[in-house]
């Protein structure tokens, strides 16, 4: 299984993004692999979950991935995931029902089969086609952006990026952006009928998610004197703790120029953890 990168945190920019793309293509290679084979039961669904988990992280740090990955190429890793979206519904419902086997009655039971092996039958007549197309569209995918994400590496090292913007301050400039929009539809959510407002807050969810899987590990509330703090003793307006920043060992938060800047993330600690379990 590919292994979750770790110090992500003090590389350049470039090269802590390129390693998150680098791991989620691994990802998504290990499910096409198993879809292939068969008899997988989950692999479709990692297979969706990994390239969505791709393209988000791509898109958060397109700044630091220049021309490498472009807004074209984000669309197709999408158009990619929603093309095995029927084959995922149709396992999703059989699992449902075959889980409720038990509890039909007498009088349902023809139609609760016929309803089960239509679902079955179109699941499996569009299974084959459907894996074997995002299968071979996916390794080309795969291969061109590999290839580009190679060539940034090459011409940033070059161009002497390696001193410049730290990781940690390109998750730091986009985490208040996607906590703030998760933030605001959940404050719109106050009754079931607010439905819409609720799908939004669950897509910012996943997206706030994905974008701090990669860095959970890494991640501690600096303290006084560069410890991690239980509870911050003065808070900065929004709750946040004052001068906390995103920590992954001693270092602290600098920019390209050397200067230490306080962080956009304070008491993110417990709560990255949790929402990338």
């Amino acid at each position: 299984m590919a292994r979750r990168p770790s110090g992500l945190l003090d590389l350049p920019a470039f090269e802590g993004a390129v390693r998150v793309a680098r791991f989620y293509l691994d990802r998504t290679d290990e499910a096409v692999r198993r879809l292939v084979k068969r008899g997988d039961e989950e692999a479709l669904h990692d297979f969706r979950v990994s390239l969505r988990r791709l393209r988000s992280n791509l898109q958060a740090y397109a700044p630091y991935l220049a021309t490498a990955v472009s807004a074209k190429r984000r669309r197709k890793i999408g158009k990619l995931a929603a093309a095995t979206g029927g084959g995922r519904d149709a396992e999703v419902h059989v699992a449902w029902l075959e889980a409720r086997t038990a509890d039909v009655t007498a009088v349902d039971a023809p139609g609760f089969d016929m309803l089960l092996y239509e679902l079955r039958t179109g699941r499996d007549a569009g299974y084959g086609t459907a894996v074997k197309r995002a299968a071979r569209k996916f390794r080309k995918l795969d291969r061109g952006l590999r290839r580009r994400l190679d060539e940034l590496e090459t011409a940033a090292r070059a161009s002497g990026l390696e001193d410049g913007v730290r990781f940690r301050t390109a998750v730091e400039r986009r985490l208040p952006e996607y906590a703030g929009e998760l933030d605001l539809h959940l404050s719109r959510v106050h009754a079931p009928a607010d439905e819409a407002e609720a799908h939004r807050a669950r897509i910012r969810a996943k997206r706030l998610r994905y974008l701090l899987e990669p860095i959970a590990a890494d991640i501690e509330v600096a303290g006084p004197a560069g410890r991690p703090a239980r509870r911050p003793a003065a808070e900065e307006p929004g709750g946040r703790p004052a001068g906390a920043g995103l920590r992954g060992g001693a270092a602290g938060s600098r920019d390209g120029d050397g200067v230490a800047r306080p962080g956009a993330v304070g008491s993110v600690r417990s709560s990255a953890r949790d929402v990338a379990r």
